[in-house]
């Protein structure tokens, strides 16, 4: 007979792990139809409005790229209100080239603002897997 696979805390049989991922598409598919046109307008409007974020004069210096993952999502609180919205990731140079955590601060602030984005994740140097 196999050993059960029990919590050290409570004693509590554990849930296994799921034996196969379930990736983007399984995500979407469970979606209504009405949910599904949303999200996908929503994604444009955030990517339209990065895409010029990235061009304007401000930023253009910095040569920013951003990402939106498909399927992540983000709990935050905007006001007084918590919020399920997307997950903004940028990717640009190394700290120091002109670029600093004020000037960060400054553009997450900008985009949580602006569109509905719950959370912005640098990955600052590095290679951008949108490169590859």
């Amino acid at each position: 007979m196999a050993k059960k696979n029990n919590c050290p805390f409570c004693n509590n049989e554990l849930i296994p792990f799921l034996e196969e991922d379930y990736n983007w598409s399984d995500y979407h598919c469970g979606l209504s139809e009405k949910r599904q046109k949303r999200f996908e307008f929503v994604a444009v409007l955030i990517a339209s409005f990065l895409d010029h974020l990235a061009k304007s004069k401000k930023y253009k210096k910095y040569n920013l790229k951003f990402a939106i993952p498909e399927g992540l999502f983000s709990t935050g609180v905007k006001g007084d209100n918590r919020t399920y919205s997307f997950i903004v990731l940028i990717f640009g140079p190394k700290l120091g080239e002109g670029m600093t955590y004020e000037v960060l601060d400054k553009l997450s602030t900008e985009i949580c603002n602006r569109v509905p984005v719950n959370r912005v994740a640098y990955c600052i140097g590095g290679v951008s897997p949108l490169d590859q």
